[in-house]
């Protein structure tokens, strides 16, 4: 019983194919692409930009209480 394989890479996926006897096995993992990440970040920043006032009220309310 001999193994055999490979490993395929593409754009946006990586996977592997291999058989061994009768058995045949594809296993395919998605890669994000690096515009995924900068779109992540950018709601982030967004976000953060968003909310700057509410956490400049807190932050001086907090401070307020404990002077």
């Amino acid at each position: 019983m001999t193994e055999s394989g490979w490993t395929i890479t593409d754009t946006g996926w990586i996977g592997t194919f291999s058989y061994s006897g009768g058995n045949i096995s594809l296993n395919v993992i998605a890669v994000p692409e690096p515009a995924t990440y900068l779109t992540g970040l950018l709601t982030l920043v967004a976000l953060g930009y968003h909310q700057r006032r509410r956490w400049r009220c807190l932050l001086r309310r907090h401070v307020t209480s404990h002077l």
